[in-house]
């Protein structure tokens, strides 16, 4: 971080957090507040803090996602800051990987970040930004990595899931994707793995072989990632519906059609599952019934939500209370 502070300073990033008993987090250029004071009023917001990234002239905020108590933001260079949820200060800022080299997903275990850095599915210390520990996979991945305490799951471009031992990084089996169709989401628990495919495909599977547990097949590709919550597995799907499935089982719960192409994975809430739809807007929808509750045309994302209350940025930049 100081060679950056000599090498010309603070760029123009700010970030802000938002405090609506939950929080909502979001990214702006300039060096202006985002909301005015009396805008949040309103809302029944107020802003908790403001920090600003060492961002250079040229560089571009890539990605911005929350992972236990910490706040990560990596640029288009490739460089991490990490920072205390709760009051913006700063743990690390490093170069996690080199410029221009491919980084898929992003996650936490225990004490151990890890992703897929180009052709290397890499673990890093959360208090540091250091490599711990790196295995090179030679047959390049088709999505974000995951794990649970005792193996590493990593989708392949071969179609397969290859499963790897955490002690010691061994290989010990693979899992072949249904129809040949590529992997679009792979998610663990201790007591089963799921994967989608573009073929709309979904399977689970016991954790320490490759023994088949359920399948379901969706109308369309899935659209990952898809979300685990409680029991139930939930995801959009290619035929413009969110699912939701019974996790332990396989049985479709229901299935909501959203009204326009999907893209991006759902958010699930306590109560609602909230879903953008391509050159539409946002659905939420109910999470107990799959019943369409309300629509926001032009709506963007998700920030918060508390007590019932929902709020969203629009593609205007306005943020609307439902």
């Amino acid at each position: 971080m100081a060679k950056r502070l000599a090498r010309g300073g603070f760029g123009s990033v700010v970030l802000v957090t938002l405090f609506v008993q939950a929080v909502g987090v979001f990214g702006q250029s300039g060096d202006m507040q985002l909301l005015a004071p009396g805008l949040l009023r309103q809302a029944g917001l107020r802003q908790v803090w403001q920090v600003k990234l060492p961002i250079e002239k040229g560089e571009c905020l890539e990605q911005l996602f929350i992972l236990g108590n910490r706040l990560y933001a990596l640029s288009d260079r490739n460089y991490m800051v990490s920072m205390n949820r709760d009051d913006g200060g700063v743990v690390f800022a490093r170069q996690v990987a080199p410029q221009g080299l491919p980084v898929v997903g992003w996650d936490l275990f225990g004490d151990e970040l890890y992703s897929l850095v180009g052709n290397k599915f890499v673990t890093i210390d959360p208090k540091t930004g250091r490599r711990l520990v790196e295995r090179c996979i030679r047959l390049g991945t088709s999505c974000p990595a995951t794990r649970n305490s005792t193996y590493f799951y990593i989708a392949c471009g071969d179609q397969r899931v290859h499963v790897y031992r955490v002690e010691d990084r061994v290989k010990l089996f693979e899992v072949a994707s249904p129809a040949g169709a590529t992997i679009t989401s792979i998610l663990a628990t201790e007591n089963m793995v799921v994967f989608g495919n573009t073929a709309g495909h979904v399977v689970s599977f016991t954790p320490s072989e490759p023994k088949k547990l359920w399948s379901f097949k969706a109308g369309g590709r899935v659209v990952g990632p898809m979300v685990i919550d409680a029991n139930s597995l939930f995801f959009a799907g290619g035929d413009t519906n969110i699912y939701r499935l019974d996790l332990l089982t396989g049985r479709l719960v229901w299935k909501c059609p959203a009204g326009g192409v999907l893209s991006q994975p759902p958010r699930v809430t306590e109560q609602v599952v909230y879903q953008k739809v391509f050159a539409h807007g946002l659905v939420a929808v109910d999470k107990a019934e799959g019943k369409l509750l309300w629509e926001l045309p032009g709506g963007v994302e998700l920030l918060a939500e508390a007590a019932g209350t929902a709020y969203e940025m629009t593609g205007e930049q306005k943020l609307v209370v439902m």
